[in-house]
């Protein structure tokens, strides 16, 4: 499964209220993996589990789990 695919998945399971434009304009520009954080970063709603297990799973460790985890915990705050 490519970035695309995951963030795809990732927008499907983001409440509706979430500003999807953002992640929309990464997307089309051919960056998956911002589009993922720009969808992660207009959430002023908990993230749902769903979302924070998928992500887990695609990158289990590293910096970039950091910022995933960094943002997760934002949106519950």
């Amino acid at each position: 499964m490519n970035e695309y695919q995951v963030y795809e998945q990732v927008r499907d399971l983001m409440p509706d209220s979430v500003d999807r434009g953002p992640a929309e304009m990464d997307a089309d520009n051919g960056e998956p993996l911002n589009a993922i954080l720009a969808l992660l970063a207009c959430s002023e709603v908990p993230i749902p589990s769903e979302v924070i297990d998928r992500l887990h799973e695609v990158y289990p460790d590293g910096g970039i789990r950091k910022d995933i985890d960094d943002l997760i915990a934002a949106a519950a705050s």
